[in-house]
């Protein structure tokens, strides 16, 4: 005579679709084959499922210690925005009203903007500019990457792409020797070039005799092709930003 048994093909528990019985143990138990929420299969005792002590493959637990083992960041709440410290004690900013959707990653300062990995168990990571303002292309109107206050964010137009715009407000390179961005002196003419880029292509806009005229047609430039895009407007908006 068979064993007699509940069937419980097809009831959930927890996380857990009981899909087939596959066997008993030496105790007469009942083994299912459960498939996980996760995709995973597993093994289970009817009186672990039924006695509600089987929830999972075991992916909860996982999570669980996934989760404890990230990273978090230490806020100040209690100015008229907020400034966060990555684990390094760099500083970031951000509008109060985005802590909320900010609080639950790990930020750290990687390339020289703030990313942080996605709690959901997979390499992929996020910027914290691009999750603010719920877009691809998010353009640091005065250049500094530390500060995501929306008041220093922006959505570029399109006109001559993101990369472009984003140029325009990059700090200086620390070869820089002229002082203003597009502008280098030429040692072999005795003169001063100024250049600028446009969907990463360069445009020479002319030697000069001095550095005067050169960052004269550079700022010519950037007027005609960025407008409020350009690095100094940029400069300018973001002194404003920060005097506030």
């Amino acid at each position: 005579m068979g064993r007699r048994y509940i069937d419980l093909v097809g009831q959930r528990f927890g996380k857990l679709i009981v899909k087939e019985l596959i066997g008993h143990t030496k105790n007469r138990g009942v083994i299912w084959k459960c498939k996980c929420d996760c995709g995973n299969e597993v093994d289970v005792v009817a009186a672990l499922l039924t006695g509600n002590r089987k929830k999972s493959c075991g992916c909860d637990t996982k999570e669980l210690i996934r989760q404890s083992r990230i990273k978090s960041n230490r806020y100040d709440l209690s100015g008229d925005y907020g400034i966060g410290y990555t684990s390094k004690g760099e500083e970031f900013y951000f509008d109060l009203e985005d802590y909320e959707l900010i609080k639950d990653y790990c930020w750290r300062m990687h390339n020289g903007y703030l990313d942080a990995k996605v709690r959901d168990g997979s390499d992929k990571r996020i910027l914290m500019h691009c999750l603010i303002m719920g877009h691809k292309y998010v353009d640091h109107i005065g250049g500094n990457k530390n500060d995501n206050r929306k008041s220093n964010l922006r959505i570029p137009a399109d006109n001559y792409g993101f990369q472009s715009y984003n140029n325009m407000n990059k700090r200086l390179q620390s070869n820089n020797t002229s002082g203003y961005p597009g502008v280098y002196y030429c040692k072999d003419r005795n003169n001063w070039r100024a250049v600028i880029g446009i969907n990463n292509k360069r445009i020479n806009l002319g030697l000069f005799n001095t550095l005067e005229e050169a960052v004269k047609a550079r700022k010519e430039a950037e007027e005609k092709y960025f407008g409020e895009y350009s690095y100094s407007n940029s400069q300018i908006a973001y002194q404003e930003l920060v005097s506030n």
